[in-house]
């Protein structure tokens, strides 16, 4: 491509809470420093539009913007219930084709069907697609996955991403790339001993997420008095999922708490707009998800502060067990129990996993060196 600066439009479908959000403003905030000129558009109001203009980054709100992913179950329901999100996309489709850019960049897989719209429209331009998290493999996502024709490339922000693709795409041609998630935020103090240590959660009070995991685990540690005080973090979701209501819920966790007598030791909290200060002040992060995935937006944030990280999980694709962080395959009280106990009895190995966390997070997840491997990517697609 002959021009020198590439103008780029970013269609984000959450509102600056989320990781996808996070991690664009990140990536966009070090890509203006590359001849790359941004504009990015969100879902609705919240901190990524003070963040992006904070950082000079054109930013406004579409309400058009929707999305739709294949779920476990129900996905005929799930489709007839998102209709008026699609006709809602058709309208975003006709406001994008009305910009001046050169390349679209879809910051979620759940854009797809958008990009078959603008397509339809007889949109011409570039279009990338951000695949960011893991989908389950059944018969509409395959079919839904066929909409990736429909785009010139794809990120994917780790290996499991780009594995979980191809079993649901078989021999897809077009250009791909691996490009972690971006952070630069990057601190790592000793720890000493200390009377209380902090532990933190960041993520969606939902199923999946398993905080509720947390107040079970807070139980046991207290019972064996361990020096720990818990934080959770996240959205308090009431409303229902095609007939069924999430019951993880802020509620649900609170009354957990009071049941087991543990209101002095663990505190429930709304979702931060600044979550690595809430990391700074923490010493451990624990992931108790029941998905296994232990590469998210909290890990990259939790090992580029140094902190010590419990995680489920079925690989080391980030985390190296009892080397940067704990990966445990099946969540069991007892036994991250004894493993915080041993480490907070040696504070020496508990120091060194957290510095070894913080060196991969720093090879690996800087945003400037991200945005060299992005532009080069996004030029390489004229």
């Amino acid at each position: 491509m002959h021009k020198k600066t590439l103008d780029i439009l970013h269609i984000d479908i959450e509102n600056g809470y989320g990781g996808s959000s996070r991690s664009l403003s990140y990536l966009v905030n070090k890509l203006k420093d590359h001849d790359i000129k941004s504009e990015i558009w969100i879902a609705s109001p919240g901190p990524a539009l003070k963040r992006n203009k904070n950082n000079n980054i054109k930013c406004k709100i579409n309400k058009n913007i929707n999305y739709l992913i294949p779920v476990r179950k129900r996905n005929v329901l799930n489709l007839i219930i998102s209709i008026p999100k699609i006709f809602k996309l058709f309208k975003l489709a006709n406001h994008i084709k009305l910009t001046n850019h050169d390349l679209l960049h879809l910051n979620h897989e759940g854009l797809l069907i958008l990009a078959l719209i603008l397509r339809l429209f007889g949109y011409k331009k570039k279009i990338v697609i951000h695949k960011r998290g893991i989908t389950f493999i059944n018969y509409f996502s395959k079919i839904y996955f066929k909409l990736s024709r429909y785009v010139d490339a794809f990120i994917f922000i780790s290996e499991n991403e780009k594995l979980n693709f191809f079993e649901l795409v078989k021999n897809y041609q077009t250009k791909y790339t691996i490009i972690f998630n971006s952070f630069d935020c990057f601190t790592y103090i000793k720890n000493k001993r200390k009377k209380t240590y902090n532990v933190i959660y960041l993520g969606s009070f939902n199923y999946y997420k398993a905080p509720d995991r947390i107040i079970s685990l807070a139980y046991h540690t207290k019972l064996h008095n361990l020096p720990l005080k818990y934080t959770l973090f996240g959205k308090g979701n009431e409303k229902k999922y095609i007939f069924k209501k999430n019951e993880i819920n802020t509620n649900f966790l609170k009354n957990k708490i009071k049941k087991l007598n543990l209101s002095d030791i663990v505190d429930v909290k709304n979702q931060t707009e600044e979550p690595e200060k809430a990391l700074i002040k923490a010493d451990i992060l624990i992931r108790p998800s029941r998905k296994n995935d232990n590469w998210g937006r909290d890990i990259i944030e939790a090992m580029s502060t140094g902190k010590f990280i419990v995680s489920t999980g079925l690989n080391e694709y980030f985390i190296k067990n009892n080397v940067s962080g704990i990966v445990i395959s099946k969540w069991n009280n007892e036994e991250i129990l004894q493993i915080l106990k041993f480490y907070l009895k040696n504070i020496s190995k508990f120091n060194k996993i957290r510095l070894n966390a913080h060196f991969f997070a720093k090879q690996n997840f800087d945003a400037t060196e991200n945005a060299k491997k992005v532009k080069k990517f996004f030029y390489s697609l004229f």
